[in-house]
């Protein structure tokens, strides 16, 4: 059993290993995030960037996607995101009457279901599965 009178000092002492442990584990994780490079930073849209050259001298595109897209929704940012990312072309959500459309599902089932029922043909994909296709007449 330890005496009263150093009950306190260990305590204290134990609060500020603690502490310091905290304090050195924050510094770990900060020296971390710093040390990515910036293709692994989280801008955002950035898994649209690579739609833009594709876009050149677009006003419009069409918008689809399985999502929730109601303003209180957490998935919204990924259409704001694209949104975003994309400017100035404007997305226009469920709408096929533009020439091209940027598909944007969670699975990977939504995408070839919305392209076979306008009968459309993809002609990007990118490596975070965005679709962009063009509706064949």
């Amino acid at each position: 059993m330890i005496p009263t009178r150093y009950s306190f000092p260990i305590i204290v002492a134990l609060a500020l290993l603690i502490l310091a442990w905290g304090a050195f584990g924050t510094f770990r994780m900060y020296q971390t995030a710093c040390a990515l490079p910036a293709s692994q930073t989280s801008e955002p849209g950035k898994a649209y960037e690579d739609l833009k050259p594709y876009l050149y001298g677009l006003e419009s595109i069409s918008y689809f996607t399985d999502r929730e897209l109601r303003p209180e929704s957490p998935q919204m940012k990924y259409f704001l995101s694209a949104q975003y990312m994309l400017a100035p072309v404007l997305l226009d959500v469920d709408n096929p009457d533009h020439e091209l459309m940027l598909i944007d599902g969670q699975s990977f089932v939504y995408p070839f279901d919305i392209m076979q029922a306008l009968n459309a043909e993809m002609i990007y994909i990118n490596n975070a599965g965005k679709i962009l296709a063009r509706v064949n007449p």
